[in-house]
């Protein structure tokens, strides 16, 4: 299977909720109004709770708190609410009770809120995309698990939590790998291109910093998680050490609190993710 056959089936086999395609239709009108949106994200829970939760996020403290989705997504703004709605959408399409997507679907939370954290440590200028960019970090992952969840599940325990390997084998079977399809995907659904880029892992990207904080992220979520479980010591020093290999300028101490309250942040919307 090559790589525009896997997307071409992606859609066929992970449709997008109806619930969020009623939203993203709405989104599309120019006549819409804010509290006809507001109206239709009610409509999908998950949706509902996530755009409330970044309306009140600390990149908005300075602004009068929101206390309803019409509010919220006048805080947000259209553009973004729909890039928003469109990433809930696909991770939701690919939702699945298999172990592995579980799994990836888990850590693309924990690299989102994670991503988020950083980018504002760094005062990147739109913290909001580079979280995208983080949430959506593994979709060609889960998009080539749905595809072709026995022949990607050997691949991925063979590969283990070896990025290298992985992405050897990924291009051996797809001809290319789950980065630069996740990035295909969302091309095709009209994802903004900094965040497509940041998924590529493309170093021509024209947002440098999400670039690099995507493949961080996405290269120590993993560990941080094993590192949590199996009560490794020495999982900061590894995860310094691979971010500043990508060029995150943040020292030991200021990143170990980035990533602990990213991570307490993350299990909480896990949890209310159920």
């Amino acid at each position: 299977m090559d790589a525009r056959e896997l997307l071409d089936r992606v859609c066929e086999v992970s449709p997008l909720p109806a619930t969020t395609q009623r939203v993203l239709a709405l989104l599309e009108d120019p006549n819409a109004s804010y509290a006809a949106v507001g109206r239709a994200v009610a409509g999908d829970p998950a949706l509902a709770a996530e755009v409330m939760r970044l309306a009140r996020s600390p990149v908005h403290a300075a602004q009068v708190p929101v206390d309803d989705l019409e509010a919220a997504t006048r805080r947000l703004g259209l553009a973004e609410l729909r890039d928003m709605a469109s990433a809930m959408a696909m991770l939701a399409a690919f939702r699945s009770e298999h172990e592995l997507a579980l799994r990836i679907h888990d850590q693309a939370v924990i690299a989102g809120t994670l991503a988020r954290a950083v980018a504002a440590a760094l005062g990147h200028r739109r913290p909001a995309t580079v979280y995208l960019s983080g949430l959506l970090c593994e979709i060609g992952a889960l998009a080539c698990f749905a595809v072709d969840p026995e022949g990607y599940g050997a691949l991925r325990g063979e590969a283990g939590d070896r990025a290298d390997m992985r992405a050897y084998l990924e291009r051996a079977r797809y001809g290319a790998t789950s980065w630069e399809l996740g990035a295909a995907f969302l091309r095709r659904n009209r994802l903004p291109d900094s965040v497509c880029a940041a998924v590529a892992a493309d170093p021509d990207g024209d947002d440098v910093l999400a670039v690099s904080v995507t493949y961080f992220v996405r290269r120590a979520v993993p560990e941080i998680v094993a590192a949590s479980r199996d009560g490794d010591p020495e999982w900061l020093e590894r995860t310094h050490a691979t971010a500043r290999s990508v060029g995150i300028d943040l020292d030991a101490e200021t990143l170990a609190q980035v990533v602990l309250s990213a991570g307490a942040e993350a299990l909480d919307e896990l949890h209310a993710r159920g």
